[in-house]
């Protein structure tokens, strides 16, 4: 696992995306020390600490499409069922944005929004901020709806807070309150509050960094007048760019030994949007998860590193036997003991979780599986792509059912996310 600071994860993301797609031409014989980029997945494990694995839905389940159903309508006459009325989609959809108008049920004194009133005629109606017992303009914004008639329907530009439902708003008779006044808009970094300057309702005017000589994050970004590759992309409102390591960004990428091995080679072909790039190994500190530095093998990825043997302290999944001498095994050595050469050692049970190593997949979606992966008279499943990923997932998900021999390698079907 890697550590990063934090505003190093995004750019090395991208550096480590790209370098999968090149690992993935050898899956089978690899694996890959950079670990923190990983992004598919199969199963939880397969995630850094702190994220779970996303799968998509193999097919639509019930309630999954909010809209499934729900008839837009303009008039009660292409509303079908029996005593339904052409309602705001709000009423019977809040938050869903199925359609300005649908087909609903009648609303009721109690089955409409804290901010309107059920009319006679079913329909849910914004009530006026100014009507007795409605509920007070949202934060932000003060009840006048004279001024409302004419107020700007803009986003708010530069605002610390989220502008909310402006038309729903504005529709009932409240205006933005902007920068400056009582309970008013907070401009954000870069911008200050300046109302009789501009028409955004917010009251914020972008500050050019060109005047004030700083950008909204000067971590991430610098003024385009002062960036060393100025014309790498358009600037922003402020007038800034993406910094680059020639810029002063940190190309920081710690291994769990504590060894930085990221570096600032702007324009090589290896390097991330921003320039960074992992160096190659020079001891096994300098590769991460269970990789050991070996430049010499067959199995080291671009960085020089490579899983790590069972007969170097490497587990065997569960059913599989340590031998390096088996006439088929993986990444790690490991094979099942139909392929065993004589004095093969047993793997240590796990509990079925996959192992490390880039190794054999786990017993849930294994070589043995009858729901997937390899038959059962099969070869090894390949290692992953992404380093200590197994050749099928869970539940024997795999691309294909091999019940004659030979091995069968799955596509990750997930994508790693933040738990």
């Amino acid at each position: 696992m890697a550590f990063f600071r934090p505003r190093v994860a995004g750019a090395w993301a991208r550096l480590l995306s790209t370098a999968a797609g090149v690992l993935a031409v050898g899956a089978a014989c690899s694996g890959r020390s950079v670990d923190p980029g990983r992004t598919s997945c199969d199963r939880d494990v397969d995630c850094a600490a702190g994220q779970r694995c996303a799968l998509p839905l193999d097919r639509p389940v019930k309630g999954m499409v909010p809209c499934a159903g729900r008839v837009p309508c303009t008039d009660v006459r292409e509303c079908v069922a029996a005593g339904q009325v052409c309602a705001p989609g709000w009423q019977s959809a809040p938050d869903l944005g199925c359609g300005e108008q649908l087909c609903a049920a009648p609303c009721t004194d109690t089955s409409c929004p804290p901010d309107a009133t059920c009319g006679d005629d079913g329909r849910c109606v914004l009530t006026a901020c100014d009507a007795p017992g409605a509920v007070a303009c949202p934060e932000y914004w003060r009840c006048d709806p004279e001024a409302a008639l004419t107020a700007s329907h803009e986003p708010s530009e530069g605002a610390a807070a989220y502008t909310g439902d402006v038309e729903r708003y504005l529709a009932r008779g409240c205006v933005r309150k902007p920068c400056g006044g009582t309970n008013g808009y907070e401009c954000l970094p870069a911008w200050a509050c300046r109302p009789e300057a501009t028409t955004n309702p917010a009251g914020c005017v972008a500050e050019r960094c060109e005047d004030t000589g700083h950008c909204a994050d000067d971590a991430e970004l610098v003024c385009q007048t002062l960036a060393v590759h100025p014309d790498k992309e358009a600037p922003d409102v402020n007038g800034c760019v993406l910094r680059t390591c020639d810029d002063g960004y940190l190309c920081d990428l710690v291994t769990p030994a504590g060894v930085n091995v990221g570096e600032c080679h702007y324009g090589a072909a290896e390097a991330d949007y921003r320039g960074c790039l992992a160096r190659p190994c020079v001891t096994s500190d300098d590769c991460f998860s269970d990789y050991v530095c070996d430049h010499g093998s067959a199995q080291a990825d671009p960085w020089g590193c490579r899983n790590k043997s069972c007969t170097e302290g490497a587990p065997c999944p569960p059913g599989f036997i340590c031998d390096p001498k088996a006439s088929t095994h993986d990444a790690a050595n490991c094979t099942t003991p139909e392929f065993a050469s004589t004095g093969g050692t047993a793997g240590a049970a796990t509990g079925g979780a996959a192992t490390s190593t880039g190794g054999a997949t786990s017993s849930t979606g294994g070589v043995t599986s009858s729901t997937g992966g390899v038959g059962s008279t099969g070869g090894v499943g390949a290692t992953g792509s992404l380093g200590g990923v197994g050749a099928t997932g869970a539940g024997g998900a795999a691309a294909g059912t091999s019940d004659s021999g030979g091995s069968t390698v799955a596509r990750p079907r997930g994508e790693c996310v933040a738990r």
